[in-house]
């Protein structure tokens, strides 16, 4: 997203809309993290190359997310299947030096629960 930026050319009243913009965009970055979405701003578009190159990295790292959520099950593919259906794509893909995620976090003795 666009940082807000000052109109120079509008004076006090540019100051005014840059107090404005600012709000709004820094309320509509905390509505997108809500949705575990982040927000990267930038000054230049020429920054947006960079950008989506860093994220391409990371999008062709070894973390793969699986999940088996749904709504509705075919009586053809039920809802058994399908978790065995993640269970087994899960264990393809750490098989290939993947890393699933999320994993359940680590249980500890201290909760009562053993690792």
């Amino acid at each position: 997203m666009r940082r807000a930026r000052e109109n120079l050319h509008l004076g006090e009243a540019g100051i005014r809309q840059l107090e404005y913009d600012t709000n709004k965009q820094n309320l509509q970055i905390k509505e997108l993290e809500r949705y575990n979405i982040r927000t990267h701003l930038i000054e230049r578009f020429s920054e947006v190359t960079e950008v989506l190159t860093a994220i391409e990295k990371a999008a062709n790292s070894k973390h793969v997310f699986v999940s088996g959520s749904a709504n509705r099950y075919d009586l053809n593919f039920d809802e058994d299947r399908m978790r065995d259906l993640c269970m087994h794509l899960g264990e393809m893909l750490m098989e290939r030096g993947c890393r699933p995620f999320p994993r359940k976090p680590a249980l500890t003795r201290e909760r009562g629960r053993v690792p």
